[in-house]
């Protein structure tokens, strides 16, 4: 054999090899990568506590980070504990805008608020995902409640205000006794908190990851006086919020 035909064969030889190795390690370096998420929450004030028609609910805005592999986020969950409360899960419900839309009808500003029923979210890879998320949870008792506070409402005949009526009637008794159930329903007491959120991203990952935050007792009254809006005969649809930062 000539030095010109091992030439060409060596050549012919290594291309082949290349052809082979280069979609191997593609193959290889693919099945290998994994994915990295992180949770980036919102500078000023990321998160906001409810106690409304829903009960006891809150609402986290943070930017969800992937890296190595795209990812299908199947569900997020936070779940809070303090030393008065034990571990609560709450399951996310809808995805408010991040963005603030609204429009100027004269001398009047009217905002105009849209959401989106919670759903699995698509992140590719080396993507930052902003996210306002509403987190609520089924109470089978607080349901009760409303309920019970939709009858009362319903079968009342007087157009003031009931919180403010203090005749003794057995309507009125009624309402301030639901107003005080509805009050110890509220989860947010003063004090200091733990929030985990924990998000299940494909077939089997998990990720996780803790805050703290601590609720003031100003702001918890605040709260707690949500169930005399509820329980008012006026059509009440804003409920006060405690917006709070988070370490």
């Amino acid at each position: 054999m000539t030095s010109y035909e091992c030439g060409s064969l060596t050549v012919a030889v290594a291309a082949l090899l290349i052809s082979i190795f280069i979609p191997l390690s593609q193959f290889v370096y693919a099945k290998t990568r994994r994915t990295s998420l992180r949770i980036i929450p919102f500078d000023r004030c990321p998160l906001l506590l409810h106690f409304g028609d829903s009960g006891s609910a809150l609402t986290f805005k943070f930017s969800l980070a992937c890296k190595g592999k795209p990812c299908i986020v199947r569900s997020i969950r936070a779940c809070v504990k303090s030393d008065s409360l034990p571990q609560t899960t709450f399951l996310w419900e809808s995805l408010m805008p991040i963005g603030l839309n609204w429009a100027n009808a004269g001398a009047q500003l009217i905002q105009m608020n849209t959401a989106t029923l919670a759903h699995p979210l698509l992140l590719n890879d080396t993507s930052l995902q902003p996210l306002n998320i509403v987190f609520s949870r089924d109470d089978p008792e607080w349901n009760v409640l409303m309920c019970r506070r939709r009858e009362l409402l319903l079968g009342l005949n007087r157009v003031s205000d009931i919180s403010l009526a203090s005749d003794g009637s057995a309507d009125e008794l009624q309402l301030r006794d639901l107003r005080e159930q509805m009050q110890e329903k509220s989860l947010w007491i003063a004090g200091d908190y733990t929030l985990k959120l924990k998000i299940l991203f494909d077939a089997d990952g998990e990720y996780e990851k803790e805050f703290k935050f601590a609720l003031n007792e100003e702001d918890s009254n605040l709260l707690s006086r949500n169930a005399v809006l509820m329980t008012s005969a006026a059509n009440q649809t804003n409920y006060y919020s405690a917006m709070l930062n988070v370490n």
